[in-house]
């Protein structure tokens, strides 16, 4: 079983910074202000090898690119942007969906400012991984 983007998603959804509703994985719907986009963080990074192969491995790890898409205001957004960092870089031994997060690795020193969108709505971008204990994978699941 799988860490996925809605798992995260839903997780960031309750932690105060946007309403759930106002988090979304994989794509936005339109420029509503005040939004975090979730995705897969896209560029290759090296696989992980574990000596006698995956069976042996005890975690599993989600890379995870968090879109802060505030609003028309560079500080508001930046504020928003780095309350969602430190409550990202906080998260210790915690269940999201039916998942255990072990923790989770920022993979830069703050969040990181993309500038706006067409409309001038300020963007930041927060990428992680996302350290999840591996659960046995039963043989009919894909």
């Amino acid at each position: 079983m799988i860490l996925t983007l809605l798992d995260v998603a839903n997780h960031i959804g309750t932690m105060g910074i946007a309403d759930r509703s106002h988090v979304y994985c994989g794509k936005m719907q339109g420029n509503t202000e005040k939004c975090i986009g979730v995705y897969n963080l896209s560029g290759s990074r090296d696989k992980r090898e574990t000596i006698g192969g995956d069976k042996n491995s005890s975690y599993r790890v989600k890379t995870v690119s968090l879109l802060v898409h505030w609003n028309k205001d560079s500080e508001q957004t930046e504020m928003t942007a780095d309350r969602l960092y430190q409550a990202v870089g906080h998260i210790r031994d915690t269940s999201m969906g039916r998942k255990r997060v072990l923790f989770v690795r920022l993979l830069t020193d703050n969040p990181v400012d993309v500038g706006t969108d067409d409309d001038g709505i300020y963007e930041m971008v927060i990428e992680a991984e996302f350290y999840y204990e591996r659960q046995e994978e039963k043989e009919n699941e894909v």
